[in-house]
Formats: C-alpha cells, structure tokens, sequence
C-alpha cells in the first residue's frame, strides 16, 4: 500500500527533495484515507424465514469480506450486523434487499454506526 508519508523522489533528485507522488497514486492514497469500517444493523421484514435468506446473507458477507451475523427474530424478520468497509457494507444492502429467490422482502430497517470489530468472520446464529 502506498505510504503517503514516504518521500519518492524524481530520477536524479536529492534525497531531501520534495515528494514526488503522481496523480494516481495521489488519487489511491485519497481513496485509501477515505476507507472506513463501519457497522450495518439491519432489519429485514417480509418472507425471509424459512427460505435460506440467513444462508445467502452469510454467502454474500463472506464472499464481500464482511464480518459479524445474521439471526432470525421471533417476530418472523431477519437481523444482519455486519461490519466493512461502508462502499462494500452499501453494495451488501442492496444484495439484503433484493434476498434468495424464495424471499420477499417487504421492508429493511438499517443504519451505520462505528464498526467495533468484536468480529473474526461472518456467521448464521441461532434464534434471537
């Protein structure tokens, strides 16, 4: 990864020379400061019980690289906690919102706090 405090220099400069960063790697560095883990606790309401919607939520958590949970609720709704970075926690709302082929979701309740990471991976959880 690009350490933006490392001084590269240009092909002959003197070793206290001004850094030298490109544009890209200005631009990475940018784009590498902004990431920023966070929290997704989201609600989800409708069909989503009994028909592998805890399954294809730990599927897609796993393969983004998310950690944390799902869990059904007594109320007949599915919980997801999971933390990442926020661009990659977004991508996995919309994955939420559309389910497993046998799920309709009616509803999704989220928010974004802090990540914590209490987390090592991404796992199904048994009941509330």
């Amino acid at each position: 990864m690009l350490n933006p405090y490392a001084v590269y220099h240009k092909r002959g400069a003197r070793p206290n020379a001004q850094p030298c960063l490109t544009p890209v790697d200005l631009v990475i560095w940018l784009v590498m400061d902004e990431r920023r883990e966070e929290r997704l606790v989201a609600t989800i309401f409708g069909r989503v019980q009994g028909v592998g919607y805890r399954y294809f939520a730990e599927r897609e958590a796993n393969r983004l690289g998310l950690t944390g949970y799902v869990r059904n609720r007594p109320d007949n709704s599915v919980e997801v906690v999971a933390e990442g970075d926020r661009h990659i926690l977004d991508g996995f709302l919309v994955l939420l919102r559309r389910g497993p082929s046998g799920a309709n979701v009616a509803d999704i309740k989220s928010s974004f706090v802090p990540a914590t990471g209490e987390f090592y991976d991404f796992s199904v959880r048994r009941w509330y």
